[in-house]
């Protein structure tokens, strides 16, 4: 996950539950649940979306090159 979702991820979301578990062979494997109400579900998606604009509002302000969807996933890591 990008840096930046993780960060907004821990701004809105409850910390997650870990279970980590050994099986008979020795291998041992965690896993995390994250656990969301619809509220805070809303507030993140609404965080991701302030983000968003904030990477237009910057390039709009830097006067460059037209904005672009990947403006926006180049912000998030996303290629």
């Amino acid at each position: 996950m990008n840096e930046q979702l993780k960060e907004l991820l821990v701004q809105h979301v409850p910390p997650p539950a870990v279970a980590v578990r050994k099986d008979d062979q020795g291998e041992i494997t965690a896993r995390v649940t994250y656990t969301v109400s619809l509220t805070e579900m809303e507030t993140l998606l609404s965080a991701v979306v302030e983000e968003c604009a904030d990477v237009v509002r910057y390039y709009y302000i830097q006067g460059g090159e037209p904005i672009t969807p990947q403006h926006i996933t180049r912000h998030f890591g996303i290629e």
